[in-house]
């Protein structure tokens, strides 16, 4: 389905465009128009952005994915949906790009890394399809990270898909995700994935909280909680040897979200992609 879903993207798109450094800071904010169309020989899409910067000067970029290039590298769902990047790395400069599209809404986003394996900086586009009307209640969590977090304390549960790289098939899964406080005052996160009628396995990790970055130094990963409802995990850094997901969530509404994590094994390999569609189904009183 990666072809079929990531071309529900074709189409006009407006919003803003931010711009962050690797440690989640805010260095550029600005409007942006999207043009995503298809195209033949060979046949794939076009995405064209522009950038509007103050002062009237634009900024173009031309970016094409064959369908080929989707077929390899990417996975992507009915919504459209997606997740792309490169099948291995180490050692080089890489990008992985990731949507989380949501009918008239979508959050976009590019996560750059350095070759000693360091996130470098990050591209969070959040857009809406052109001439649809913007909805009249919006999450207070997409005003600021702090209402973020709020919303993420609790438990969260949903369902969704596992796209494996090497065969492409789909298998149905389901997740659960509790943050609460321990004892210390420190965040406590349970994570599970269960394949429906097979497979479960749960993870335990802690984390303390800077500001709008939440740090799981046990498991070595760094979340961003973002302006938009929009929070992205990775690695503080790849080393070889280690497994690591690079994650994207985006909060749909006050108890809804579309979470994306793409899973890379301990050689670098990408090895599957997890869609997921949860609900948060207990808050956390503090």
């Amino acid at each position: 389905m990666s072809w079929s879903g990531f071309v529900n993207n074709v189409g006009e798109w407006e919003g803003r465009r931010v711009l962050y450094n690797g440690n989640g800071v805010e260095l550029l904010d600005v409007r942006t128009s999207a043009s995503v169309e298809r195209v033949d020989d060979p046949e794939g899409v076009r995405w064209r952005t522009e950038a509007y910067r103050e002062g009237g000067d634009v900024d173009i970029e031309d970016v094409e994915w064959t369908r080929r290039d989707v077929d390899l590298y990417g996975a992507a769902i009915e919504s459209g949906t997606y997740s792309l990047g490169p099948s291995a790395i180490f050692g080089e400069n890489f990008k992985i790009d990731q949507g989380a599209v949501a009918s008239d809404i979508r959050v976009c986003a590019s996560y750059a890394y350095d070759w000693e394996g360091k996130l470098s900086g990050l591209i969070v586009a959040r857009e809406k399809r052109t001439n649809t009307i913007q909805r009249a209640i919006e999450p207070s969590a997409w005003n600021s990270s702090a209402a973020l977090f709020d919303y993420y304390l609790g438990t969260w549960e949903g369902s969704g898909t596992i796209t494996h790289r090497q065969s492409g098939r789909s298998i149905d899964v389901s997740s659960r995700i509790r943050l609460n406080f321990n004892l210390n005052g420190n965040l406590h996160q349970v994570s599970s994935l269960s394949v429906i009628g097979g497979q479960h396995r749960e993870v335990q990790s802690t984390a303390t909280r800077d500001g709008s970055i939440l740090l799981f130094a046990n498991a070595g990963v760094q979340m961003f909680l973002l302006p938009g409802g929009v929070s992205i995990a990775s690695p503080i850094i790849i080393t070889r040897g280690e497994p690591f997901v690079v994650e994207l969530a985006f909060l749909v509404r006050p108890d809804e979200r579309i979470r994306i994590a793409r899973c890379y094994n301990a050689d670098g390999a990408w090895m599957n992609t997890v869609f997921l569609q949860e609900r948060r189904v207990a808050s956390l009183n503090r």
